[in-house]
């Protein structure tokens, strides 16, 4: 679980250190910025689902044993 919450930590570290890049090389709206810092935030959003996922299988079961 601390594996996890470290990878979701590091991934979300990468992406502002992403947004803080772009918003340094210019400040014109240019589409290949725009889709480096989408596929950032996917990879965000992807490294916190599994993290969801990894939290539900070990509490989930600890939980059905408490209250079943």
């Amino acid at each position: 679980l601390a594996l996890c919450i470290t990878i979701v930590l590091a991934a979300e570290m990468f992406n502002s250190s992403l947004e803080r890049l772009a918003a340094a090389i210019t400040d014109e709206y240019d589409e290949r910025i725009r889709d480096a810092l989408d596929m950032a935030s996917g990879a965000v959003l992807i490294a916190s689902l599994g993290a969801v996922v990894v939290g539900a299988i070990v509490f989930l079961d600890r939980l059905a044993v408490m209250f079943g």
